[in-house]
């Protein structure tokens, strides 16, 4: 049954996904903690969630899709609770390489997983190596 969950969600399907997604890219990439966010930064935020946010680097593409609105990994892809709107709606498209800043609420969990998770990413973070 779980085989058949995980075929039918659609990438960034999972409330949580995209955080783990560039905590996945981050940590292969080399970075084990990322950075704390400023004070003033999410003031709607619950405490505890401003406690674990970390800002990481990914690849601009990753940082630009639509699951990483206003640079916060925890932001709703382009068709949640929109049940009109299929997943076509998130596109990725070209790309230079370049480097991004997100925010992930899973910045702190173990690295190990999320670097052998991670490696498929430094070859596409398009949908196939995500």
């Amino acid at each position: 049954m779980g085989v058949l969950w995980a075929l039918a969600t659609p990438l960034f399907g999972v409330p949580d996904e995209p955080s783990h997604i560039s905590r996945a890219a981050s940590v292969v990439r080399g970075e084990l903690l990322g950075r704390e966010p400023d004070d003033g930064d999410f003031p709607d935020a619950a405490p505890y969630v401003r406690s674990i946010i970390r800002y990481v680097e990914v690849p601009i593409l990753l940082a630009e899709a639509g699951q990483f609105n206003s640079g916060f990994a925890q932001h709703m892809p382009c068709f949640a609770q929109v049940p009109e709107q299929d997943a076509s709606c998130l596109t990725f498209g070209g790309g230079d390489g370049s480097i991004g800043l997100v925010a992930t609420t899973a910045g702190e969990h173990p690295p190990v997983w999320y670097a052998v998770v991670g490696v498929p990413s430094l070859f596409s973070v398009e949908p196939a190596g995500l």
